[in-house]
């Protein structure tokens, strides 16, 4: 099969820059932007009519063959597009600091476009989501902190520090919490 010949256009381009010596930034950049989009534009269109082209000069084997490279590909991100979306929505629910309901409440369709996750549905979801109400503990548990939050400000007292102490002094040292690391009390 051989490929279409896309002659270049001999017609003159109204893409005429005017020069406006650099003073004016912002006109300058407006008309870059314009420029650039009705480029873009142009671009879009011929890619269709190439593709239109390319299309209607194909065997019947050629679009079967692009038929089912386009049916796999469906059946491939129906397949793995809830499982990327729910990869997705759990990073960015761990960044916010949220947590996710249970996962047999979470309907992952919504969250995808086109078979693949979401970016914006994603952030939108995890902003909908209530802030976490845990209480932060500190993560040392041999100085007394925990979960129990006992003697958390407390300095703990080791072995060692007993041997010096009276029966008294231990005793008052239990009851203000010093001792909770060596009693099992974190």
């Amino acid at each position: 099969m051989s490929e279409p010949t896309i002659e270049p256009t001999t017609e003159p381009t109204d893409t005429e820059v005017p020069d406006t010596g650099g003073k004016d930034w912002e006109a300058d950049a407006k008309m870059w932007k314009a420029l650039a989009r009705k480029h873009e534009n142009g671009f879009k269109t011929v890619s269709k009519d190439l593709e239109t082209l390319r299309a209607s000069q194909m065997t019947e084997a050629e679009k079967a063959i692009a038929e089912a490279k386009l049916a796999g590909r469906s059946e491939a991100l129906a397949e793995v597009g809830p499982r990327l979306a729910k990869s997705a929505l759990a990073t960015a629910a761990a960044k916010a600091g949220v947590s996710l309901p249970d996962e047999r409440f979470i309907n992952y369709s919504p969250l995808m476009a086109n078979g693949e996750p979401d970016a914006d549905a994603i952030t939108a979801f995890v902003k909908s989501l209530p802030k976490s109400n845990a209480p932060e503990f500190t993560q040392d548990v041999f100085n007394g902190g925990g979960a129990s939050g006992a003697g958390s400000k407390v300095k703990q007292l080791t072995r060692a520090d007993l041997a010096n102490m009276t029966h008294e002094q231990i005793n008052a040292a239990r009851d203000s919490g010093q001792l909770n690391t060596l009693l099992g009390i974190v």
